[in-house]
């Protein structure tokens, strides 16, 4: 008797990372994609762990 949580029955998930300039338009197209689960945006390096829009503008906090 197979679980209903088989891999069989569901399609294993994966993860990829991309770079890209204006986050909100790719992350807007890569939704409408089909089976893209969910979608991050966010910047990357610098030394802030969460840093917000104004942090970025500044240049504060070294990330791309």
């Amino acid at each position: 008797m197979a679980s209903a949580h088989s891999s069989a029955a569901s399609p294993a998930t994966e993860s990829l990372v991309l770079g890209g300039g204006c986050f909100w338009c790719t992350e807007a197209a890569y939704k409408r994609l089909p089976g893209v689960k969910h979608v991050t945006s966010g910047y990357a390096g610098g030394k802030e762990q969460n840093p917000n829009y104004d942090q970025i503008c500044a240049h504060a906090t070294s990330h791309a």
